[in-house]
């Protein structure tokens, strides 16, 4: 690979706030969808459900979805509506647990709230996943559950206030209350939430090993640094400091009188570094330049994602990556888009109760 890939301009990014702000305590800013456009109301048909205790025991069939006891012809008019909901919606649903059976039916419009887990490769209370958003404190403050890159923990945890079918959050998510009752607990798969990969704009291969980077990277802009080394502060002008630099192995960080940040990079030939969870950096060689091999086992697409740092000797630059696959052939593939880009989203939802 030669030069600098190319980072997409329409990749959607979670921060932006776009129509209709959501009135509640946590804003939920990860469920923002920039192809937000004007919602046509669905009608949906009641569905029977059994009734039952306040918290319903998971009692799936086949299909996932507890529909014991329910008469025939409910059951077949019921599943027809399902089916079309999922090529109009695009959205999957595994598992829908019966709430209150004489609760109101939720209808486009309504003012609801939720409790959700977001994860990564499978649902929360499943194997090798990953949380990137929840209302829940039990997930969100347990180290249990493995939480992403950009995950940001909360200091309190409330339900989700919105409107179903409207607002600016994913529009599966928006909708997915519709049609159900408080206390139902509804299991979503949204793939490519925020957008798909392509080969050669976003998504490239690089070899585990032979890699390098310079002993001494100069005139980063502030910035550049502050994304690079996660920190929010820079060093007072003229005094080095020694940080732990994104390779794992420590940095002497120079501010300079031009407002530049200068890096010199301390790796120690030999010695084998810490990146993050389930990467690690061997040092070959330290010169001008550092040569170095990542470490890491071999794992397939869509279960697991490591963050990392490359550099491109090309144009003397390096930058976050986020590998999504490696292979026993020492390669590995990796996307330079943010975190949530191309990838399955894994949602299950509270439906609590509607609000005034």
């Amino acid at each position: 690979m030669s030069g600098k890939p190319k980072k997409k301009d329409a990749v959607p990014k979670a921060e932006e706030v776009l129509e209709e702000p959501i009135q509640t305590e946590e804003a939920a800013d990860d469920f923002v969808d920039e192809t937000f456009e004007e919602d046509v109301p669905k009608t949906k048909d009641k569905k029977s459900s059994k009734k039952g205790d306040a918290e319903p025991k998971k009692k799936k069939s086949r299909n996932g979805f507890r529909l014991s006891s329910i008469d025939p012809i409910i059951l077949v008019s019921f599943t027809i509506f399902m089916v079309s909901c999922l090529i109009v919606t695009g959205v999957t649903v595994y598992g829908i647990v019966a709430g209150d059976s004489s609760a109101k039916v939720c209808e486009y419009g309504d003012s609801v709230e939720v409790n959700y887990t977001g994860s990564y490769f499978n649902y929360y209370d499943g194997q090798n996943i990953t949380v990137f958003d929840t209302t829940m404190s039990f997930v969100g403050d347990s180290d249990t559950y493995a939480k992403s890159y950009e995950y940001t923990k909360k200091d309190s945890y409330t339900p989700l206030a919105f409107t179903a079918g409207q607002g600016s959050y994913l529009q599966e998510f928006r909708d997915a209350v519709i049609g159900h009752k408080p206390g139902d607990i509804i299991r979503i798969e949204i793939v490519d939430g925020y957008g798909s990969l392509t080969e050669g704009e976003d998504m490239f291969t690089i070899a585990k090993a032979g890699n390098t980077v310079g002993k001494v990277i100069e005139n980063l802009t502030v910035d550049k640094y502050k994304e690079l080394f996660d920190v929010d502060d820079v060093p007072d002008v003229g005094y080095p400091v020694v940080v732990e630099s994104p390779y794992g192995w420590n940095a002497r960080v120079t501010h300079n009188s031009n407002d530049t940040i200068a890096v010199e990079n301390l790796a120690v030939a030999g010695d084998t570094y810490d990146v993050s969870n389930g990467l690690q950096i061997k040092v070959n060689t330290v010169g001008e330049t550092i040569e170095f091999d990542y470490v890491i086992e071999p794992f397939s697409k869509n279960t697991n994602m490591v963050r990392a740092m490359y550099y491109d000797d090309a144009t003397n630059d390096f930058s976050k990556i986020y590998i999504i696959a490696s292979d026993s052939n020492g390669d590995m593939t990796y996307k330079t888009t943010d975190e949530k880009t191309g990838i399955t989203l894994y949602f299950v939802i509270e439906f609590v109760g509607y609000s005034s």
